[in-house]
């Protein structure tokens, strides 16, 4: 794991941000309190009079918002020194009660004293205040929001990209039939080096009103494995291979529909003396069920028209070997990535796919919420997730806690003892966001981040009755990310393209113990080196099992 500096199937296109619970969502009382970090809060003797509110892990007297750090409130014991109060308090911050009225707090700002504390350094990137990826917005709450010019640019852009591409006609709707409805909906791309931030909005149908046999019938649409795309990574960085990224403007649209399905016409672009009328999908449309299977089978059509081939293994990868030259490309719905021996092979394919779709070509800097830093001169490739880390702590509030080093307390054992057995706890549990935020950390962790990923995998098999000790450690995990953000993974140049597999010490001790257990698990160590060495023994051996 290294600190960075600077930094199958797909119903509909796929937004990780969207796994995480909107702000309507969270229940009154469900915040978690950027204090309830295991700090300290105030002994039960109360302050002198003017005496200052100390906030620490900051420098001396610098000014410090009470709601970015924990503070703590000195008191004066019989000596005449500062006595304080450790908070043991899993609830601290939380409030079962969801007519609870919240305490009012000074807004003034505080200064630091001369403490310190032993905490984690944070990487040199600053988290950013805004959240990336889906907003909560309703389309009169964009346009009358302070960002209202950027959302009324992108929705522009994005209805006259409906227009130009001749998405639908307008006509009566049949008595017999329904129009479904449609939304806009609102994302903010974040930016990174050569490609500025991004204001996005889309138009997307209601596919949930849709009815199976008429207005759709197959549905299936692969999309590239993570696994697949980390793999390919490797190789460019072992290789020194070239990459370029490739964004496909309103992909949906270039598929064309054989069902006939009706739309009721998207809010602010109703036209006058027509508003009777519905829309007839003549393309795709994103929200649409079948949508993602019309537009995989045109891309498909595209990249075989090329002369690539597809992969058996995984159907959203595409390769072609001619000598000692090749290209891989891989896609993901829209957005897809070439990796090519020379750089005029990369953009003689990026050309072709210009001629069938409006596309953007970028940097190979960010995919599917990944940042990717490369270091041509070092031969380094890494990929981390900083703003998703970013999202996670907001969403749970959790961003102003104090860091630790380790993602899971030391010497801790969770069990099923730890779970509530009286059901005045199990309410008080019913209040944190619990299974929320582990699925989160487990797509954290399963992406860029494996050294969190023995510690989710313990507190996720207790998302059916946690308990107080099972939150604490989940808070823990975040309390990791928040100081190592830009934590991910290395692809050296140095090191090739040697695969390299290791196993567990402990495990291999405890099982010699036992001879026939023992025997199986060398027997399949030994079927695993022979795949690298021979591919067809190890398929006849797994055919034979």
């Amino acid at each position: 794991m290294i600190d960075m500096p600077g930094s199958q199937t797909a119903i509909e296109e796929q937004d990780y941000y969207s796994i995480l619970p909107t702000e309507s969502q969270l229940k009154p009382g469900m915040e978690a309190n950027p204090k309830d970090q295991n700090g300290v809060r105030p002994a039960e003797q109360p302050a002198q009079q003017g005496e200052a509110v100390l906030p620490i892990n900051q420098p001396q007297g610098e000014a410090v918002n009470p709601a970015q750090g924990e503070e703590i409130i000195p008191a004066r014991g019989e000596d005449g020194q500062h006595q304080y109060e450790q908070i043991d308090d899993p609830f601290y911050g939380f409030d079962s009660n969801p007519n609870a009225v919240q305490t009012r707090r000074s807004e003034r700002l505080r200064l630091r004293r001369g403490y310190q504390a032993n905490v984690l350094k944070v990487a040199d990137e600053a988290p950013s205040t805004k959240v990336y990826g889906k907003q909560d917005l309703t389309y009169k709450q964009a346009l009358s929001s302070s960002d209202a010019h950027l959302w009324d640019a992108a929705i522009k852009d994005e209805y006259s990209s409906l227009i130009k591409n001749e998405t639908w006609e307008l006509t009566p709707l049949p008595p017999d039939r329904t129009a479904i409805k449609c939304k806009w909906v609102f994302d903010i791309k974040p930016g990174y080096e050569g490609v500025d931030e991004r204001y996005k909005a889309r138009l997307v149908a209601l596919g949930c009103s849709q009815l199976p046999g008429l207005d759709f019938d197959q549905t299936f649409a692969p999309v590239v494995k993570l696994s697949t795309f980390r793999l390919c990574l490797a190789i460019a960085a072992a290789e020194n291979l070239e990459i370029l990224q490739i964004d496909v403007k309103t992909a949906f649209l270039y598929g064309r529909l054989k069902e006939v399905i009706y739309m009721r016409q998207p809010e602010g672009f109703v036209v006058p003396g027509r508003e009777k009328e519905v829309c007839r999908l003549i393309k795709s449309l994103y929200g649409l069920k079948q949508a993602p299977r019309v537009w995989n089978t045109e891309l498909n059509d595209a990249i075989m028209e090329y002369g690539l081939i597809r992969s058996e293994e995984d159907q959203c990868v595409y390769y072609r070997l001619q000598g000692e030259d090749w290209i891989a490309v891989l896609f993901f719905v829209d957005d897809g990535v070439i990796c090519g021996t020379s750089k005029g092979i990369v953009e003689n394919f990026a050309d072709h796919l210009k001629k069938k779709f409006e596309i953007r070509i970028l940097p190979a800097g960010r995919f599917l919420g990944m940042t990717i830093n490369r270091d041509r001169i070092k031969g380094e490739l890494s990929i981390s997730q900083p703003d998703f880390v970013d999202a996670i702590l907001k969403k749970f509030k959790m961003e102003g806690c104090n860091p630790v080093k380790t993602p899971a307390e030391p010497g801790l054992q969770l069990s099923l003892d730890m779970s509530p057995q009286q059901e005045k706890e199990k309410e008080d549990m019913k209040t944190i966001p619990y299974k929320e935020a582990v699925g989160a950390l487990l797509y954290l962790s399963t992406t860029t981040r494996p050294d969190i990923s023995y510690a989710v995998g313990q507190v996720a098999k207790f998302t059916q009755n946690p308990g107080i000790q099972h939150w604490k450690a989940v808070k823990r995990i975040l309390r990791y990310t928040a100081g190592t953000r830009s934590y991910g993974i290395l692809y050296s140049q140095e090191r090739g393209a040697v695969v390299t597999g290791y196993t567990d010490a402990e495990t291999w001790m405890r099982e010699s113990l036992h001879p026939d257990a023992y025997t199986s698990v060398a027997a399949d160590q030994s079927h695993g080196l022979a795949v690298n060495k021979n591919a067809i023994h190890s398929q006849r051996r797994s055919q034979s099992s």
